[in-house]
């Protein structure tokens, strides 16, 4: 089994931090940068005598999209627009 099947549900949040930055920075840095967020949460469970707490992939994107979100409608507010979410309906069109 290859080592990255192995680690994905223990670290999946990590697993797709790092897919999501090496699309964006290359493989290498991206590596890098994963492996430095991995070093700092240890870092902090070590310090505070804290459990690890697991997050899922899903969970690790629902919360990018939430902070994408309000990124975006503050980044609207002071540009003086307004943000609304886009409301599809599922009618045919004939």
């Amino acid at each position: 089994m290859p080592a990255k099947l192995c680690v994905y549900p223990l670290f999946g949040g990590l697993t797709a931090y790092g897919s999501r930055l090496r699309a964006r920075i290359g493989p290498a840095q991206a590596q890098v940068a994963t492996a430095h967020k991995i070093a700092w949460v240890v870092y902090h469970m070590l310090k505070f005598k804290m459990e690890y707490q697991a997050m899922s992939a899903g969970e690790y994107e629902q919360r990018f999209r939430e902070r994408e979100i309000k990124h975006l409608q503050r980044k609207a507010a002071c540009l003086g627009f307004a943000l609304s979410p886009v409301t599809t309906t599922s009618q045919a069109v004939s």
